[in-house]
């Protein structure tokens, strides 16, 4: 169509429809930029760390009867102070730190592994005085020693203070002290990483310790020292 002045007269498009398009082309442009931006903090962020799994302790948590004990070092002694013992001296002297002695009386069963062997007893007497931070604890064995056990000879030995019953536990971790919170890494159930989580620990024995709160049975956390990764959340495993 021609103008009065004798030009071609092309028909514009409508306002209507150029805003639409221009709305179009923003919002492209916006999610682009976005995408851009997302990927560029992504690679901004530090790595999880990795951790070899063959070099830390896992343990799942259970429920059910918990064994508070304590252990301790010792020797076989003579059955009287001074005098020559025989070979099968059935008396041992254990040593255990103060803070784990306290809760021990005459009675309580014992166990004593001569390395040759493990031998039931009991507690026969506890010494009064504290001696560098220790305890000396007579356990009584229950039944023979070992055949060619001597006075002198070491021995571990395991004091059975009390049986707790329906009690959430784990092993204790490296760091895990009775009755405190602590941070352990929780594994995945896929295995192949682990998260940050606060655990409160209860009462604890030589290599258990009970789960107040922050864990379910069947749940698996990391026991071992994680002190190098404590800055993080997260961590893989592989």
């Amino acid at each position: 169509m021609k103008s009065e002045h004798g030009v071609l007269d092309i028909p514009r498009e409508s306002n209507q429809r150029q805003r639409r398009i221009r709305m179009i082309i923003y919002c492209v442009v916006g999610i682009a930029a976005i995408a851009g931006i997302t990927i560029f903090l992504a690679r901004l962020k530090p790595a999880l760390p990795v951790v070899d799994k063959t070099t830390i302790w896992v343990d799942a948590v259970k429920k059910g009867p918990m064994v508070i004990a304590v252990k301790g070092l010792g020797v076989f002694a003579p059955k009287t102070k001074g005098a020559k013992a025989p070979s099968n001296s059935t008396t041992v002297e254990l040593k255990i730190p103060q803070a784990q002695g306290k809760d021990v009386r005459a009675g309580e069963g014992a166990t004593i592994d001569t390395h040759n062997g493990v031998v039931p007893g009991h507690v026969a007497a506890v010494a009064p005085i504290v001696d560098g931070g220790g305890m000396t604890v007579d356990v009584k064995l229950d039944g023979p020693a070992p055949e060619g056990t001597k006075p002198g000879q070491e021995v571990d030995g395991t004091i059975e203070i009390e049986k707790l019953d329906n009690i959430t536990y784990v092993g204790r971790p490296v760091f895990g002290q009775p009755n405190s919170t602590a941070s352990l890494f929780k594994v995945d159930p896929d295995g192949k990483g682990a998260s940050l989580v606060e655990v409160r620990l209860g009462r604890a024995s030589a290599n258990t310790i009970e789960v107040l709160s922050g864990l379910q049975p069947a749940d698996k956390v990391i026991l071992s020292d994680m002190s190098a990764w404590d800055s993080f959340n997260r961590i893989r495993l592989e």
